[in-house]
């Protein structure tokens, strides 16, 4: 039998055409281990992992892709002795099913977990955690990365890393819940990777401005109501940034430091806007739900005075916030400030979470912006008692908010994502959110 080739994976993968990869990889010889599952879909088609060209530590390295062999005519009845002809067809089982006949259309064949465990099998993603919170010069840090080819009647859920790790830490929960048809269907999978050992405000608004970015950059016009329906699910320092994009601050960081507005301190016009930069911020309109995971709202007990003079011998700011954070510095050295926090040319994201830190406390009360859904999941060691207790590195009384939509508390430390208890409350949320979408599509 003779075989005629022809792809049509250009528009089923969206932004990744044909000649973006290198190899492609049959997913059935690979063994899947380190995941709690192998997520498989059963239908027609064979499954296979799809290695992008020079693909470096990157979570859209390898992707999920179905092959599937059609022959021309009539179908199996056809064949004999002479030659037949047949097209190979690639699609993105993310992004569309298979049409057979008429308009009947059936699964393809899928294997979620395999192009993931392919990715992670790159020591050089284990690292990118610790090297982008040293800051190191080799990394594009603050940038969001889709886990998936963009759909634009998909609902985007952004996850935010904390301290010292990157995306790899979400992979437990994304394996499971690309799992879920539910989430295939209605939610696409962002990731933001950013370096986690700057000072607070400027990773803050670094995630505002990425955020901002992403979405002009695939809805220019402003047209699509499920790019104004995002979720954003931070754990730790994630969270905080995160909360940053639903809070309206105005002056309230300037007042727990100084007692006094922004428009009070005898400054110059450049210092009090290098300072507005830092400590004003304005919601994300687009930003409609955030979960919050073991956030350390009111700061960690870890952040202690040894661990804070330890990161700031080990981590090596950049040149431009150096130059920002020591003109800030200088110029409030003179000002008689309210708290024996300093803000120094040295600070640090472990500095900023001190539980020392007048800034957390105070935004730590801030409501979330109107028409915001906000839900917590917090890691206590005793269930019994969550209010004496905690994770290892926050206690519960700094992680609680008032407010919320739901509070879910879970026996274990902080380090929880892979939990099966959290992940089931993140699918639980994430199908609320939907029916609260679904019920009132667009901005509120």
């Amino acid at each position: 039998m003779s075989a005629s080739w022809r792809c049509c994976c250009c528009r089923p993968c969206g932004p990744w055409p044909l000649d973006h990869f290198g190899e492609f990889l049959a997913s059935d010889e690979f063994l899947v281990r380190g995941l709690g599952s192998r997520t498989r879909v059963s239908g027609i088609g064979a499954p296979v992992i799809a290695v992008a060209k020079g693909a470096e530590a990157s979570l859209t390295g390898a992707l999920p892709l179905t092959v599937v062999l059609q022959l021309e005519g009539g179908g199996l009845r056809d064949l004999g002795p002479a030659p037949c002809r047949a097209t190979l067809h690639v699609f993105s089982p993310l992004t569309m099913k298979y049409p057979v006949a008429g308009r009947r259309q059936v699964p393809l064949e899928a294997d979620y977990s395999a192009p993931l465990s392919y990715t992670l099998n790159q020591s050089q993603i284990w690292d990118l955690g610790m090297r982008n919170f040293l800051n190191s010069p080799f990394q594009k840090l603050g940038k969001i990365h889709l886990g998936q080819p963009f759909q634009p009647d998909k609902i985007p859920v952004l996850f935010v890393h904390g301290t010292m790790s990157s995306y790899v830490t979400w992979t437990e929960m994304w394996n499971t819940l690309q799992g879920d048809e539910f989430f295939r269907r209605h939610y696409q999978a962002w990731f933001y990777l950013y370096d986690s050992g700057k000072p607070l405000m400027y990773s803050a608004r670094e995630l505002e401005q990425a955020v901002a970015a992403q979405i002009k950059a695939l809805d220019p016009e402003g047209r699509n109501p499920r790019l104004r329906e995002l979720v954003v699910v931070g754990h730790s320092q994630g969270g905080l940034l995160t909360k940053m994009l639903v809070l309206d601050t105005g002056d309230t960081m300037v007042r727990a430091f100084t007692g006094k507005t922004l428009a009070e301190l005898k400054l110059s016009a450049h210092t009090k806007a290098e300072i507005r930069n830092l400590t004003v911020f304005t919601p994300r309109p687009e930003v409609r739900r955030v979960v919050f995971i073991c956030t350390p709202h009111r700061g960690s007990y870890m952040a202690s005075s040894l661990a804070r003079r330890v990161a700031r011998k080990m981590i090596s700011l950049s040149v431009w916030i150096a130059q920002s954070t020591t003109e800030i510095a200088r110029a409030t050295a003179s000002l008689q400030l309210s708290t024996d926090w300093k803000y120094t040319p040295q600070t640090t994201s472990i500095d900023g979470m001190s539980p020392h830190n007048p800034a957390l406390s105070a935004i730590a009360k801030l409501p979330l912006a109107p028409g915001v859904r906000g839900n917590s999941i917090i890691a206590v060691a005793d269930l019994a008692h969550p209010e004496n207790s905690g994770d290892g590195v926050v206690r519960y009384a700094s992680a609680h908010l008032d407010g919320l939509e739901s509070e879910f508390l879970v026996q274990d430390e902080h380090s929880c994502l892979g939990n099966p208890l959290v992940i089931e409350e993140v699918r639980r949320i994430l199908h609320q959110h939907w029916e609260a979408c679904s019920a009132a599509p667009g901005p509120p």
